[in-house]
């Protein structure tokens, strides 16, 4: 994720994968968030999971907000199981 950044390709924002959150936790993306202001939202694979986590980057993105948001909380939590 970084790799591309620093490539030159310019990313307001990504959507996490919920299979690897799930077992390394939202702790993970901590050093993206620390180098770079993006809004990261860890989602699941569920067609209204995609479309609310689209939805929690677009209003990020409204807000003028960077955070890490976790969409699949049914599954992923802060930190690493």
């Amino acid at each position: 994720m970084m790799a591309l950044i620093d490539a030159g390709i310019r990313i307001d924002g990504y959507i996490g994968p919920g299979h690897v959150s799930t077992i390394a936790g939202a702790v993970m993306y901590a050093p993206l968030l620390a180098k770079y202001p993006l809004s990261i939202v860890i989602s699941g694979f569920e067609p209204v999971d995609l479309l609310q986590s689209i939805y929690m980057i677009v209003q990020q993105m409204e807000n003028n907000e960077r955070k890490l948001e976790i969409q699949y909380k049914r599954v992923v939590t802060r930190k690493a199981t």
